[in-house]
């Protein structure tokens, strides 16, 4: 969740940014998933958020589509999306989308 944080802070830490509009997809070990549920899940990008972006993350909220987790949030009044995916080589992947 690191280099998450790390994209959010670069795409919207900047002077009078007119717009954000930057989605990645960062790839992650799937020992890291755990086999959560998808309220632990919703619970760790939750938790994550609040640690590496304090007070100027909010409004985080979870919806289940299609049973996958998404979560949404604001950060410095920018909304963004955090939801976790696969390619059909197995590789796991958080996509942000700010």
């Amino acid at each position: 969740m690191d280099e998450i944080c790390i994209f959010i802070k670069s795409v919207c830490d900047v002077p009078n940014p007119i717009e954000c509009d930057g989605c990645e997809y960062i790839e992650f070990s799937a020992k890291e998933d755990n086999d959560w549920s998808n309220g632990e899940l919703a619970n760790y990008v939750s938790s994550e958020l609040q640690t590496h972006l304090g007070a100027d993350v909010g409004n985080i909220q979870d919806t289940i589509v299609d049973d996958r987790v998404i979560v949404n949030f604001t950060y410095k009044g920018f909304r963004g999306e955090i939801w976790e995916t696969y390619n059909s080589r197995g590789y796991h992947y958080w996509v942000v989308s700010i």
